[in-house]
């Protein structure tokens, strides 16, 4: 597993802008996809075009998980 770190930079497709973007790596907060809450200072990739959040690394998932398993 290839480890990012804050300010790193990447390519994926954002679905706001409808194409590959160039991305960098920032911590934010973000919402769970049913909002059932807030999983907080996670790393994750972010469009240079729209500042939509557009990826997850892996080693952020951990972090998603426990926040989900605590609103279980």
């Amino acid at each position: 597993m290839k480890t990012v770190k804050a300010g790193d930079k990447s390519k994926a497709i954002c679905h706001e802008c409808q194409c590959v973007v160039e991305t960098t790596f920032m911590i934010r907060d973000v919402a769970l996809s049913d909002n059932s809450a807030i999983v907080e200072n996670l790393l994750v990739a972010v469009c240079n075009n729209c500042d939509a959040v557009v990826a997850l690394p892996q080693q952020s998932a951990e972090k998603v998980n426990e926040t989900i398993n605590k609103v279980s």
